[in-house]
């Protein structure tokens, strides 16, 4: 308690010094964001006692477009900065998700008046913890995680405690990865700061000389403020944001301090403990083509996850501060990304659950509104070609099966002779008429090429969708119920190969 209060004191004079203030802070922030047409009302989230435990911990959250269907991507700052920082992202990434973008604790505005624990591993865990309690919050299942720096190295931390939860995680110049080499010395400008940072705190050059550094920050501004085209005065808004956010309680930073062994390099790096990710969660990583990180990290995370998804991109001309830099660059490569997770041109985390939407299909290209239905009738698969395709009887004894599976559908490539064959008794049920909602379009598919898989002496199940109450029912040869999606996802799942045709 005593050591709360000498925080309050410490906190009012640093702010008459640095002539700061919440609310300068707060402004400073808006300010930012002024240009930014797609966000929503800003909001703070309280997710309970993790760092302070008198008073609890709240969250501060940007949101966009949160009312589309789409997978939401989830954007976390790195050190010394705050989630305004993405106001050259967010327009372009809300175009077709929801985006959120949250201050960390102890950084921007939310909470910072208590410390974190001073043993390294567990202030990393109450990191871990804010992001889960604050997902809870806000009712995510799961999302695409993108973290820049330092919040690479926390949203890593946290993809190995909640794996189920990252769809993707998407590393932009992430912080803290690479073992530091025994007797490694930095450059020789480099050194100063890189000493000076074993023994305080990082931003302490910008609180003790106040205002002094504000007219600094000024004149040497350490942002390319150039390429915040839609910002107008970017020079002085950049500027008055960075020192408002760095000049109030640094308890994020002095978290921060003890984490590092000097400013580029993590006591705990995450290569070694890389073994504690679950192979299924696909990472991509984001370099910029003049950074002072060090990009073979990037490549040993490659090598070490030789079983999983991992990819690498570099961005020309670009530096550390890559969203910002270059953010035209940084919104196409991520954009492109996510679709193409979407629409399953890259791996889906198999730990989320996650069911892919007709409408993610729709947009990727895998699904086209205007093919025509294609029938390819044999000795036992009778289908009319009326308005009720499998009105009639449905049966098969089936040799190699690719799905046994089928939505209001049927198999319609042209090897389905060679892949579908009757037998002298085989049994055929009778298929009951399920009514169709005329909203609800019926969605048929063909396989392309025939891998082998397991139940190949399982009976080919026709399935008809029940609007009615969104699901699905395997017909005739069990009453097991599915949901759209979990058959959707089946399908997929099952199939090397496949395309969806909607009418």
């Amino acid at each position: 308690m005593l050591s709360k209060q000498i925080n309050y004191i410490l906190s009012f004079m640093r702010s008459v010094w640095c002539c700061t203030s919440e609310g300068a802070l707060r402004d400073a922030a808006r300010r930012m964001l002024e240009g930014v047409k797609s966000l929503e009302p800003e909001m703070y989230v309280n997710i309970g006692p993790v760092v302070d435990k008198e008073e609890g911990d709240r969250v501060f959250t940007l949101r966009a477009n949160v009312s589309s269907p789409r997978m939401p991507v989830v954007l976390v700052h790195g050190f010394g900065c705050g989630s305004s920082f993405w106001c050259n992202n967010i327009d372009a990434l809300a175009e077709d998700r929801p985006v959120y973008a949250m201050d960390l604790v102890g950084f921007g505005r939310s909470s910072r008046a208590a410390d974190f624990d001073e043993d390294p591993l567990k202030a990393e865990q109450q990191y871990v913890e804010t992001i889960e309690l604050w997902r809870q919050a806000m009712g995510l299942e799961r999302f695409y995680l993108c973290g820049h720096s330092f919040g690479g190295y926390l949203c890593t931390l946290y993809a190995m405690k909640y794996p189920n939860r990252v769809e993707h995680l998407v590393l932009a110049e992430p912080w803290g990865f690479p073992v530091r080499p025994p007797g490694y010395r930095p450059k020789l400008w480099v050194q100063p700061i890189d000493w000076g940072a074993d023994y305080t705190l990082a931003f302490s050059c910008i609180r003790y000389p106040g205002l002094f550094a504000y007219l600094y920050l000024l004149l040497f501004p350490p942002f390319m403020y150039k390429n915040f085209v839609n910002m107008k005065n970017a020079k002085l808004k950049l500027t008055s944001y960075f020192y408002h956010a760095n000049t109030q309680y640094p308890s994020g930073e002095r978290a921060f301090f003890n984490m590092m062994a000097g400013l580029a390099w993590a006591l705990n790096p995450i290569l070694p403990r890389l073994g504690g990710l679950r192979k299924e969660v696909p990472i991509t990583i984001i370099y910029g083509e003049d950074t002072w990180e060090w990009t073979s990290a990037g490549t040993e995370v490659k090598e070490l996850r030789s079983d999983s998804y991992v990819n690498i991109h570099t961005m020309k001309g670009a530096g550390h501060a890559l969203n910002s830099d270059d953010p035209h660059q940084f919104n196409s490569i991520l954009t492109k990304l996510l679709s193409n997770i979407d629409s399953a041109d890259i791996p889906r985390n198999p730990l989320t659950g996650s069911k892919p939407h007709v409408e993610e299909f729709k947009t990727s290209g895998l699904v086209s509104s205007n093919r025509e239905k294609r029938t390819k009738p044999n000795s036992c698969l009778k289908h009319s070609h009326e308005t009720n395709p499998i009105k009639e009887n449905s049966c098969t004894n089936s040799t190699h099966i690719i799905s046994s599976k089928i939505i209001n559908g049927y198999y319609t490539d042209n090897h389905t002779d060679e892949y579908f064959s009757s037998e002298e008794g085989s049994e055929c049920h009778e298929s009951s008429e399920i009514g169709m909602d005329s909203s609800i379009s019926e969605v048929y598919f063909d396989t392309l090429e025939y891998p082998e898989v397991e139940g190949a002496s399982e009976k080919l199940s026709v399935m008809r969708y029940m609007p009615t109450k969104n699901r699905t029912k395997l017909l005739n040869t069990s009453d097991e119920i599915m949901s759209q999606t979990e058959v959707l996802d089946s399908v997929l799942r099952q199939c090397e190969l496949l395309k969806l045709s909607v009418n």
